[in-house]
């Protein structure tokens, strides 16, 4: 197989057994060059199952405050409400649409609500509510702001990594979490190998993807855990960068290309 992110060869990196949800034996594959670990498992399931896995994983939490495979789950959705209301009141987030892509059961938008003045609209395939989004008007260039948490390592396929990026409009501004370290760990019981979790990035993975999809500056909100990525050059962006470390001192980061923080 070829990675999905730089179409170099990939080759089997490791296996892990599964005794949830009938799942059994999964293997991974890693490019060697670009570091991208993913299911060669998850990415050969048909739609079905994949779409009945998520919804078996994430029903045994969502809507409720507990989550036992991700105990600071809601402490970090707290924390990248705040980091969004910061990086809005710094003239950093474009005013217009804004997205949660994949919200789950919301509760980022109605932190945000409750907190804020930021109002986020809500998209998810698997989970549904009224006031919800619906496919039909997921159409490409029609957001402004798009924000992803814990969707990047779901994703199986490039083909669902550029269903995201085509929402936004041009100079439109990506806010994304996911867990990105300089090397995935070979080692099955790394505690990220979830049953729902296919995919893994590098640092020169993610560096990649982002220069694939013409983002030349990020910043990067340590307790949060949450990356922004802008179309615009760091120097167009390092004045309002400045204004947010002077108000939140070692909690920012930002540069040129992808704030590669977890070496």
């Amino acid at each position: 197989m070829n990675c999905i992110i730089c179409g170099a060869k990939t080759a089997f990196f490791l296996s892990k057994h599964f005794h949830e949800f009938d799942l059994g034996r999964v293997d991974y594959s890693r490019c060697s060059d670009c570091g991208f670990v993913l299911s060669d498992t998850h990415a050969q399931m048909s739609e079905r199952r994949w779409e009945g896995l998520n919804r078996d994983f994430h029903e045994s939490y969502q809507g409720s405050d507990d989550n036992p495979v991700d105990p600071r789950w809601l402490p970090r959705l707290r924390a990248q409400a705040q980091a969004l209301q910061a990086a809005n009141d710094a003239g950093l987030l474009p005013a217009g649409r804004r997205l949660d892509y994949a919200c789950g059961d919301g509760k980022l938008s109605e932190m945000l609500a409750e907190s804020s003045d930021i109002s986020l609209e809500c998209y998810d395939r698997y989970m549904h509510a009224p006031h919800y989004l619906q496919d039909g008007v997921m159409q490409p260039g029609s957001f402004d702001f798009v924000i992803s948490t814990s969707v990047f390592e779901h994703l199986r396929s490039r083909e669902s990594l550029e269903s995201i990026r085509s929402l936004l409009a041009p100079r439109g501004v990506m806010g994304m979490h996911t867990l990105v370290c300089e090397t995935v760990p070979e080692s099955a019981d790394w505690f990220y190998y979830l049953a729902v979790h296919c995919a893994f990035y590098s640092n020169r993975s993610m560096e990649l993807l982002l220069q694939q999809w013409g983002y030349r500056s990020s910043l990067y909100h340590l307790p949060s855990r949450l990356w922004f990525f802008f179309e615009e050059d760091f120097e167009t962006i390092e004045a309002q960068f400045k204004s947010l470390n002077a108000r939140m001192p070692g909690e920012w980061f930002g540069q040129s290309g992808f704030v590669d923080y977890w070496k």
